[in-house]
């Protein structure tokens, strides 16, 4: 299963070019998280990894890594939304960062 895109709720359409994302007057309490997003923050409230893979030819991945079972493929729109909203953060790591919640993406999580 590959985690798809989510809806704005800067312009209640997907997220691209239009996408006001990057508006931080957009707050955790208005921010209402697609299912994919959803799955995303209750999965790394329950302790899954959010990593992305660069490799030397350029390729990025993103892949949710479960407690149980083999990593999952995000698509890089959804982690993408998920930092611009401040719920997630990066470690910044080569070859490998990992994602993880935010206390703003904690609050979301737990409300969710």
């Amino acid at each position: 299963m590959t985690f798809g895109l989510g809806t704005c709720p800067a312009h209640r359409g997907p997220f691209g070019s239009a996408c006001r994302m990057d508006d931080m007057s957009l707050s955790s309490k208005v921010f209402k998280p697609s299912k994919t997003q959803a799955k995303i923050l209750l999965a790394l409230l329950a302790g899954s990894t959010l990593k992305s893979h660069r490799y030397l030819d350029g390729v990025k991945i993103f892949q949710l890594h479960p407690l149980v079972g083999p990593p999952e493929p995000v698509q890089k729109q959804v982690v993408d939304a998920l930092q611009a909203q401040g719920l997630i953060s990066s470690n910044q790591k080569f070859p490998a960062a990992s994602y993880s919640l935010t206390e703003q993406g904690r609050e979301v999580a737990a409300r969710l």
